[in-house]
């Protein structure tokens, strides 16, 4: 399985051959528990898994590539201002994305910020880098644009399909 317990569509040992075969040096197994946990713990398991094997850099595709906006979200959720106001927010008995989203719009965000704060791959950037700073570790995160949409239905027209996309079309025996 893979985060957010997504089967996957071969076997752990088949995957690691290929990676391998592809020039991977290192390929490594989270117990599933890590994997169906929020992106913070998935991240917090993740980057120290990976800092306890020696490694100090970390690349990761999402939705933007300025890391700047990495380090003011970080300033933003982990200041004071943020935090009251979340635990105001708590009390409307909404659900956990949107008392986020709530909170960073009355601290005044606008929808375009908040969105790419929410996007996939940018909360999971954005998870890495608050276990890497906020534990103070020696690894370098490095953030690579994605160009094109991978999460639609239709990739068809697309070079690189995402692996959401493979497993639909697996699932439903059109490869």
């Amino acid at each position: 399985f893979m985060m957010r317990g997504d089967p996957m569509i071969m076997d752990k040992f088949s995957k690691t051959k290929i990676l391998l075969n592809e020039g991977i040096d290192l390929v490594f197994e989270l117990p599933i528990s890590f994997t169906l946990q929020s992106a913070d713990y998935f991240a917090y398991n993740t980057v120290y898994t990976l800092y306890k094997a020696g490694v100090t850099d970390i690349i990761i595709g999402c939705e933007d590539d300025d890391e700047n906006n990495l380090k003011k979200y970080h300033q933003i959720t982990t200041s004071n201002e943020f935090k009251t106001k979340f635990k105001e927010n708590l009390h409307l008995k909404i659900s956990y994305k949107s008392t986020f989203e709530k909170t960073l719009q009355n601290l005044g965000f606008d929808d375009k910020i908040i969105e790419l704060f929410n996007s996939p791959n940018m909360t999971l950037a954005l998870s890495y880098y608050k276990v890497i700073m906020d534990n103070n570790l020696q690894i370098n995160l490095h953030l690579i644009k994605r160009t094109t949409d991978y999460y639609q239905k239709n990739e068809t027209y697309q070079k690189t399909a995402s692996a959401s996309y493979i497993r639909e079309l697996y699932q439903n025996r059109q490869v």
